[in-house]
């Protein structure tokens, strides 16, 4: 798998929103690094503003915890994308 590069950043503000969908949701929150990043790496969007983007989407319409498949599909068909994605 490719890198995600936003994962190496201190204060990544999409850890930062997942870690609080972990706490709205109920769901225990992560306790490696390594499995937010393993998380970020399904969902397999190199783009830190639309992973951001999609988690605040998610918090607002959401009903449970996101999971990668449910952000991915959020990122394929944003407006922002103009159309849906082809791969």
């Amino acid at each position: 798998m490719k890198p995600i590069p936003f994962l190496k950043m201190p204060k990544s503000r999409a850890k930062f929103l997942l870690a609080v969908c972990t706490e709205i949701y109920g769901r225990r929150p992560f306790t490696l690094d390594e499995a937010m990043n393993v998380y970020f790496q399904a969902v397999g969007c190199e783009d830190e503003g639309a992973v951001v983007n999609a988690l605040c989407s998610w918090l607002k319409d959401g009903r449970s915890f996101p999971t990668p498949a449910d952000l991915r599909l959020l990122i394929e068909f944003s407006p922002a994308q103009g159309q849906a994605s082809t791969t």
